[in-house]
């Protein structure tokens, strides 16, 4: 961790992990999946190869998007408009545009959720994994925009997207997972999000619990 006296910069924009920070699932992936009964002695088997390194994250993701061809894009959108938002977020957003500070969504979910977050709270950045199209029916492809290991090269382009010009050093991020490591690295400051894992907690600057508003103080503080 750093020492508070390397806090004393000014941030501009904060960086932002969708599931398990912004929502109360940690996966959408997997909250569709239990959504239509292909989780449980399916999609958990490819849940379970890769976290033992048997397979890559991109075959991760086919997988999961094969379980869902032919399904159309208005069920899956009406699936993901259940997904719960954690409580405060309207307050962290709100908090986050009165300082002045640019939000951007960094998700290795899917743009299911993301678009809906962006829609709902107005940012202007959001990048995540997308499910392929045709004529509105899923095809079982999917674009990986955001792989397990890069979140640290969407925070640069995140910061990059900003008008008014922003360095990574002025970049908060916030996570809960191992995949928000490489997102830390390149921020100023780093937020680990609940009960995180000590690999976590390790790369994090500041740990704090699962609270949004809690979240948006520790943002203000940081902020002056």
């Amino acid at each position: 961790m750093h020492n508070l006296k390397d806090f004393f910069v000014k941030y501009k924009a904060v960086a932002l992990d969708v599931c398990g920070v912004l929502t109360t699932e940690k996966s959408v992936w997997q909250y569709i999946h239990e959504r239509l009964g292909l989780w449980t002695g399916n999609a958990e088997r490819f849940q379970e190869d890769f976290n033992a390194g048997l397979i890559s994250y991109r075959e991760f993701c086919e997988r999961d998007a094969l379980l869902w061809a032919g399904i159309g894009a208005a069920k899956m959108e009406e699936i993901v408009r259940g997904l719960p938002y954690r409580e405060g977020i309207g307050d962290l957003f709100d908090g986050i545009g009165a300082l002045g500070l640019v939000p951007g969504l960094i998700s290795t979910g899917l743009t299911l959720l993301t678009e809906r977050i962006a829609g709902d709270f107005g940012v202007g950045f959001s990048v995540a994994n997308r499910l392929i199209l045709e004529d509105g029916v899923l095809t079982g492809g999917v674009e990986i925009a955001v792989g397990h290991d890069k979140k640290g090269t969407a925070l640069l382009n995140f910061a990059d997207s900003i008008s008014i010009g922003v360095d990574s050093a002025e970049v908060i991020a916030v996570g809960d997972g191992l995949s928000d490591i490489p997102m830390f690295k390149e921020a100023g400051c780093s937020i680990g999000f609940g009960n995180v894992a000590e690999d976590v907690a390790e790369a994090a600057d500041l740990v704090i619990g699962e609270s949004l508003f809690e979240l948006k103080e520790l943002i203000h503080k940081l902020s002056y």
